[in-house]
């Protein structure tokens, strides 16, 4: 959503550089919260967002349903062959 605002508005802003800061000041302001420590470390944090926001779950489960269909054909693919 931010980028496209960032394209709209590219020209009314005589500015070289723009930044998209994202979840930041919802952060910042308390509003939203980050993942667990645990999933952070992993770099998953994506995975509590798309729990706690349901818009986003469905892309999340879809990006999960083609990685997994990926790695599923390469595995059984691969025995095929043999």
């Amino acid at each position: 959503k931010s980028t496209r605002l960032i394209i709209q508005n590219q020209k009314v802003t005589p500015s070289t550089v723009t930044i998209s800061v994202g979840n930041t000041f919802d952060l910042c302001a308390g509003i939203t919260t980050r993942g667990p420590l645990w999933l952070r470390r992993r770099g998953l944090e994506g995975i509590a967002k798309a729990f706690r926001n349901p818009l986003r779950f469905g892309r999340f489960f879809w990006m999960i349903v083609l990685v997994f269909m990926v790695f599923w054909h390469k595995i059984f693919k691969k025995q095929r062959r043999k």
